[in-house]
């Protein structure tokens, strides 16, 4: 989405206060993305076809889908919070590798999606015009302005996943299914240009 709008405000140019304080131009973009889908697969061979053959894969037992109020950053790897669940109730890993000679043929296509992205961008512009042909133009931008955190992708490799000694997953060591980055600072900006 995006606008322009011309400030209403001192319309009068011909007189000084005119000059000075009306002309001011607010522009505004506004981008809104959902998440995209994710397949959990890895460039393992495991149905000896031949490496390059393209991502294989796993077996995907179900459960791993969060609500969206249940899908929270991990500050760091071994932070416990999770984008999409990686193991059951008992410990047992959702995905596992598929035996040896086999393609999995179930649903497991795009069953996971990535957090969206939002950018919302501000800008309030004047020209003064000094004489004909010459202007100064004025800008101040912001940049995500909202200062909206943008979350990166999940971990979807499940290499990543640690098998503790018992045999059950280990929620702390284990980096997949985890969000642990994210980007989308506030920035300012503010330009004088002469035109001529």
């Amino acid at each position: 989405m995006n606008a322009i709008y011309e400030l209403p405000i001192f319309k009068d140019r011909s007189k000084l206060a005119g000059k000075l304080l009306g002309g001011w131009t607010l522009s505004a973009v506004s981008q809104m993305q959902t998440g995209t889908p994710q397949s959990i697969a890895t460039g393992d061979d495991f149905a000896g076809v031949g490496t390059g053959s393209g991502p294989q894969f796993w077996q995907y037992n179900g459960g791993a889908v969060l609500g969206r109020d249940q899908q929270p950053f991990a500050v760091n790897r071994t932070d416990p919070n999770f984008w999409f669940r990686i193991a059951d109730s008992s410990g047992n890993p959702l995905f596992v590798k598929p035996a040896n000679g086999t393609i999995v043929n179930s649903r497991v296509r795009g069953i996971i999606y990535n957090p969206g992205f939002q950018n919302h961008n501000i800008g309030l512009f004047k020209e003064f015009t000094i004489k004909e042909g010459h202007k100064f133009i004025f800008r101040m931008e912001a940049f995500n302005w909202l200062n909206h955190p943008d979350l990166g992708g999940a971990d979807t490799n499940p290499n990543n996943i640690v098998i503790g000694t018992d045999g059950k997953v280990d929620l702390v060591r284990s980096s997949f299914g985890k969000v642990t980055g994210k980007s989308g600072n506030r920035e300012l900006q503010f330009s004088m240009r002469y035109q001529f």
